[in-house]
C-alpha cells in the first residue's frame, strides 16, 4: 500500500468507522447492553473497530459477528408474511435481469425455465438488462403466477429450520433485548430478524444501531433504530451529500455473503456465497490493518466527543463522498457494487468511461427523464457514485454536476419528509 493509498484510507473511513462504532459503544454502554451484534458483511470492519476501543478501555461489552444477509433472513421469512413477501422479491434495483430477478427466491436454472412456460414467455437471454417497462410487466405476471407463487414458499419453508437453529446457536434467543449494528437505509433486516425471532417464540426487544436511515422505520413492532448521521425523519442535507454504495464498499470483508444456512450436527453454519479471490482477500485484511492502526492511535488521543465528532463525519463526508478528487477515484471507483440480493452482477463504483450518463443527473435531465422519456426507453444501470464519476470532468464543469446532483437529491429527500 502506496503512503498516498494509506493517507486516503486513514482520513477517510479511518475517520468514519472509528467515530461511527465509537458512537455505538457509548450508546450501548448507556443502554446497559452488554453483547452488540455486528451483522456480516458490513459489520466485519465495524465489529473489528469495536474490539479494538473495547479494550483500549476496558468496555463490558462483547462484539459477535452474526453471519447473515438480505437474502438469508429474508428467504426463511417469505412463508410467514404473504405478500409483503413479493413486494420484497420483486423490487426495483440498479440493474435488472430475468434470471436475478428469479434467483432472489433461490430459484435454480430448471425452475426458472418452469415459470417461464407457465407465464408463457418464450426466453433467449434472461441476463439481458430489463427496462423499467419491461420490469414493471414481469413482475405483475410473477405476482399472480402460481408456480412462482408456489416455488417461493416452498424455499422458504426449507430454510425456516436451520435459520432458526443458527440464530438459537448464536445467542440470539437467550436475550431479552437484542442489539444489532450495522450500516442502515432501509432497516428491512432489522424486521426480518424480528418476523423470525417472533414466530419461533422469542419475546422481547430489538435495538439497531445505524450509519444513517433513509426512511422511517416501518413498524413500531421492529425495535428501536438509532442513528449516527442521518434519520428517516431528518437529515436532508446529510442524505444530499452522502454515498451509501460508496460507504458499503469501504466495509469490505474477506468473506463471501450469506447465501443460507445448513443443518450441521447438532447446530447449524452460515453457507457463504463466492468471496473475493485471494489477491481480493490479501488487499481486504491490509486495509483493515490500516484502519485499525489509526483507531489504536485515536484511542490514545482523545475521548470521544459527540458533538465534535459528528461535525467531523459530515465534514469528512462532504470532501470525500462528494467532492472527491480524481487521484481518490482513481483508487475508492474501483470497487465493485451489486445492488442485489443475489449479487448477480458486479459493476465499478466510479469510472471515466461513465461520464456520458452524467447529462441525466442535471436538474433537468432528472426532471425529463422521470416526466418526458417512456419506461421503456432506457435500459441503462444508472451511476452508482455521480459524484466520483463527475470528478472525472475539470473545474466550472465538474462543478455544475455537483451542484445539479447536490440540488436534485436534497429536494428529493425534503419532499420524502413532508
Amino acid at each position: 500500500m502506496d503512503a498516498f493509498t494509506k493517507k486516503l484510507y486513514e482520513t477517510f473511513p479511518g475517520r468514519l468507522m472509528t467515530d461511527y462504532v465509537w458512537w455505538v459503544l457509548q450508546e450501548a454502554e448507556k443502554a446497559g447492553i452488554k453483547t452488540l451484534y455486528f451483522l456480516a458483511r458490513d459489520g466485519w470492519l465495524l465489529r473489528e473497530i469495536g474490539l479494538v476501543i473495547c479494550e483500549h478501555y476496558s468496555l463490558d461489552i462483547e462484539c459477535k459477528y452474526l453471519y447473515c444477509s438480505r437474502i438469508s433472513l429474508r428467504t426463511p421469512s417469505y412463508w410467514l408474511i404473504g405478500e409483503e413477501a413479493f413486494d420484497l422479491l420483486l423490487c426495483g434495483g440498479y440493474q435488472l435481469r430475468l434470471d436475478s430477478i428469479l434467483q432472489r427466491a433461490h430459484l435454480n436454472e430448471a425452475q426458472r425455465q418452469e415459470v417461464y412456460k407457465s407465464c408463457g414467455w418464450t426466453i433467449e437471454n434472461e441476463q439481458r438488462l430489463l427496462s423499467w417497462a419491461e420490469f414493471d410487466e414481469i413482475t405483475q405476471t410473477l405476482r399472480k403466477n402460481e408456480v412462482y407463487r408456489q416455488y417461493v414458499i416452498e424455499k422458504s419453508r426449507s430454510a425456516y429450520p436451520a435459520t432458526i437453529g443458527y440464530l438459537r446457536q448464536e445467542g440470539l434467543f437467550n436475550e431479552q433485548t437484542i442489539a444489532i449494528v450495522d450500516s442502515g437505509w432501509t432497516g428491512s433486516m432489522q424486521r426480518s430478524l424480528r418476523q423470525l425471532m417472533e414466530s419461533a417464540g422469542w419475546k422481547g426487544n430489538l435495538v439497531g444501531y445505524y450509519f444513517g436511515m433513509y426512511k422511517k422505520p416501518a413498524d413500531p413492532a421492529d425495535g428501536l433504530y438509532n442513528t449516527w448521521y442521518f434519520s428517516g425523519e431528518k437529515g436532508c442535507r446529510q442524505k444530499a451529500i452522502f454515498n451509501n454504495n460508496l460507504f458499503e464498499c469501504l466495509l469490505s470483508a474477506p468473506h463471501g455473503m450469506t447465501g443460507s444456512y445448513r443443518k450441521e450436527g447438532d447446530g447449524s453454519a452460515p453457507v457463504l456465497m463466492r468471496g473475493p479471490g485471494e489477491s481480493r482477500a490479501a488487499e481486504i485484511y491490509l486495509y483493515r490493518d490500516c484502519i485499525l492502526d489509526y483507531t489504536a492511535k485515536k484511542c490514545g488521543q482523545y475521548v470521544f466527543q459527540r458533538k465534535i465528532n459528528r461535525k467531523e463525519t459530515d465534514q469528512t463526508i462532504r470532501r470525500f463522498m462528494f467532492h472527491p478528487t480524481e487521484e481518490e477515484v482513481n483508487i475508492l471507483g474501483q470497487y465493485v457494487f451489486c445492488d442485489d440480493i443475489t449479487e448477480a452482477y458486479e459493476n465499478p463504483l466510479a469510472d471515466a468511461s461513465l461520464l456520458n450518463q452524467l447529462k441525466d443527473y442535471t436538474v433537468l435531465g432528472r426532471l425529463k427523464v422521470r416526466f418526458l422519456s417512456k419506461p421503456s426507453d432506457s435500459a441503462d444501470a444508472g451511476l452508482y457514485w455521480p459524484c466520483g464519476t463527475a470528478a472525472f470532468l475539470k473545474g466550472a464543469k465538474r462543478s455544475w454536476y455537483r451542484i445539479n446532483i447536490f440540488i436534485w437529491q436534497y429536494i428529493k429527500y425534503l419532499a420524502e419528509h413532508v
